[in-house]
């Protein structure tokens, strides 16, 4: 049987919503709240930048 992965990353801040929409412009993601969670900020959709070329 195979278990599905997702990726995920936490990073602690004073600030959440603020980092949130600063990650979401540099990948291309949308934010909103947790819906349980006053201090927790939901990143979606995020592309990962382009990889260079040498």
């Amino acid at each position: 049987m195979t278990v599905p992965k997702k990726p995920v990353v936490v990073l602690d801040t004073a600030e959440p919503e603020r980092l949130a929409r600063f990650y979401a412009g540099l990948l291309g993601a949308t934010t909103r709240p947790a819906p349980d969670d006053a201090d927790l900020v939901l990143m979606r959709n995020a592309r990962p930048p382009p990889v260079p070329r040498r």
